[in-house]
């Protein structure tokens, strides 16, 4: 009988002491699961556009960025990339070969560096783009090499900026 009162004793202790370590679970999940919301929502807020300075300079790297490598698909003739730039809503209306049939053969462009972006608002900038090509046309009598300053307008949606028209 003294052994089925140690044994029965040993079996609540040991169970008691899952229930501590259950609670203390629970206590840690509880405290836990404030914060990761917290860190969440803290996260998605650095991604809402802000009619700040702040904002604008956080975008302005990853804004060059894009209209960079936009750029770098055209260069390299690869229209398929440079079309993976324009905005969702763009694409949905003209298709990649409606894109690559906008552009002739009469112009290779050389180089392409973004040098100033302007806010517009938070969600629409303009980046000024110095591009540099060589023309061959009828009436040049050969190959010209050139460049100008291009105006193009971008727009932020959907946690990236998307190229939507030149000026």
């Amino acid at each position: 009988m003294v052994e089925a009162v140690l044994r029965r004793k040993q079996f609540i202790e040991e169970r008691a002491g899952e229930s501590v370590s259950l609670k203390r679970g629970r206590d840690r999940v509880r405290w836990l699961l404030p914060l990761a919301v917290l860190a969440l929502l803290s996260a998605c807020a650095s991604l809402t556009p802000q009619d700040t300075d702040a904002w604008r300079d956080s975008q302005r790297a990853k804004l060059k960025e894009r209209a960079e490598a936009r750029w770098k698909g055209l260069i390299a003739g690869d229209y398929a990339t440079a079309y993976e730039y324009l905005s969702p809503d763009h694409r949905v209306v003209v298709s990649l070969q409606q894109f690559r049939e906008k552009f002739g053969g009469a112009i290779t462009w050389r180089m392409a560096i973004a040098k100033d972006i302007k806010y517009d608002s938070p969600t629409v900038a303009t980046v000024m783009v110095a591009v540099t090509y060589r023309y061959s046309g009828p009436r040049s009598g050969g190959e010209i090499e050139t460049g100008r300053l291009v105006a193009e307008k971008w727009l932020y949606s959907d946690g990236k900026w998307w190229y939507i028209s030149a000026e």
